[in-house]
């Protein structure tokens, strides 16, 4: 008994020693975590705030204020914000505020917490507009061509926002895009152009050339060895500006026989002898410059003969009017040729050579007047031979003939049919066919009997009786 008494006095003194130690250790603590040095475990809480999307107006901008999304703060503890994000221009930004976490002292306890901050984004987009300039044209005259100024097509400024632009001009003739200088400005006249996404929608300025039409001059004669010019303007379409005055040099020269444009070219001078060509459109009207070749007329001789197998020709002709140059010759090249009868111009082709024999028949053009030639039929008289025998049942016929007026040509023959009879009796010996045919070197045979005026005497055939 005593000795239990002795283990349970022992157990006490333990347990109260264990109990006293705790009880330091925990005043320990709170005493450390008071001054400190010893923190307790971090409460882990997220901080969220909103994202927040605008188009550029000019206008701040402020972010949202954050709220514990997850966990939550201490019995006491309050959050406070002291300072949120304010944006104005375009861009993307984080949704950050400053933020602490007092105690209900006051006292900041923000490190107590183990913060996460999920932050939004604050977006300012760009302002979309469109701008406008009209496509303008005019004939040069001196002045300037000034672009509209650029207006706006879609969407609208920011209040209190202007559009500024230079007008954008064009003084020489030509077609160029409008591009203007243009700013937009904000109420305290601050550049904000790059706030705003600016589609462009400008056309042309154009000035046309002055058009000037220039007529030049014409001129014709006929063949003289001399060069032919037209330096004459006939006609300049529209009127040049006050001062201008147009000069023109003419390029073409024409010796020979034949025709070209009477070509040149123009330039215009203003007053102070400055070349201003570049604001006219020059448009060329060339007239002509013809030399027309020298006129001769000729008349070519006739000739005739009766058919006697040979060509007729004639190369005889007479110059009835017309003047050579000196020392031109008037040569035949070429002469027309009567074969058969018939009758035919006498046709002749000529050319004309100089004093040292070079062709020059391009500056003459020979008018003939042609004689003819005539070629008549030859007359010949063919006798056909007689024959007679007794009626023996067979026909009786005789071909022989005889020329007893005229003659045939050399190289010539004639083939004869004479008629037939049957009976006793007597007949003319009539001819049923006659032609006459002549034979080339070449041996060919030509049928020539339309030469020939042939004329008949006709023998006689006669059958007598037993």
């Amino acid at each position: 008994m005593q000795g239990n008494d002795k283990f349970i006095k022992a157990t006490s003194y333990v347990a109260g020693f264990f109990t006293i130690a705790s009880a330091m250790l925990l005043l320990f603590f709170l005493i450390m975590s008071v001054i400190g040095l010893i923190h307790p475990r971090k409460e882990r809480i997220t901080l969220h705030t909103d994202s927040l999307t605008k188009t550029y107006d000019g206008v701040q901008l402020q972010g949202s204020m954050p709220v514990v999304s997850h966990g939550s703060l201490h019995a006491g503890h309050r959050m406070e914000v002291r300072n949120l994000p304010v944006y104005t221009q375009v861009g993307v930004y984080a949704n950050v505020a400053e933020v602490v976490i007092l105690d209900g002292s006051g006292m900041d306890v923000t490190a107590q917490y183990d913060i996460v901050y999920d932050y939004g984004e604050i977006t300012i987009e760009t302002r979309e507009i469109a701008l406008y300039s009209a496509k303008k044209r005019k004939i040069y005259d001196g002045t300037p061509l000034v672009a509209d100024a650029p207006s706006l097509s879609y969407g609208a400024l920011a209040p209190g926002h202007t559009l500024v632009s230079e007008r954008y001009s064009l003084l020489f003739p030509g077609e160029v895009p409008i591009r203007p200088t243009y700013r937009i400005l904000s109420e305290d006249g601050v550049d904000v152009t790059d706030q705003y996404a600016i589609t462009e929608y400008f056309e042309t300025l154009q000035i046309m050339p002055i058009i000037v039409d220039i007529y030049t001059g014409s001129a014709q004669k006929i063949y003289d060895g001399m060069p032919l010019t037209a330096d004459t303007l006939e006609n300049v379409g529209t009127t040049l500006l006050e001062g201008h005055e147009l000069h023109m040099e003419f390029t073409a020269s024409l010796s020979n026989v034949g025709s070209i444009t009477n070509e040149g070219y123009a330039w215009i001078l203003d007053e102070n002898g400055n070349d201003v060509s570049h604001i006219y459109e020059l448009n060329y009207h060339f007239g002509t410059l013809k030399i027309e070749p020298i006129p001769l007329y000729i008349t070519t001789m006739s000739a005739k003969k009766i058919y006697d197998g040979t060509p007729l020709r004639c190369e005889e002709w007479e110059l009835t009017d017309g003047i050579l140059e000196d020392g031109a010759v008037i040569h035949v090249q070429e002469c027309a040729v009567q074969n058969d009868i018939g009758k035919a111009d006498n046709v002749l082709r000529f050319s004309v050579a100089d004093r040292n024999g070079t062709d020059i028949s391009a500056r003459y053009t020979i008018i003939c007047d042609y004689g003819t030639l005539s070629v008549q039929p030859r007359a010949i008289t063919i006798r056909t031979g007689s024959a007679v025998k007794v009626y023996d049942g067979t026909s009786l016929s005789c071909n022989t003939f005889e020329i007893i007026s005229g003659s045939l040509c050399q190289g010539e023959y004639i083939q004869l049919v004479c008629t037939s009879i049957h009976k006793v009796g007597m007949s003319e010996n009539y001819v049923l066919d006659c032609s006459v045919y002549r034979v080339a070197e070449d041996g060919s045979v030509t049928d020539v009997s339309a030469c020939y005026r042939i004329t008949f005497d006709y023998g006689i055939l006669e059958i007598t009786a037993k």
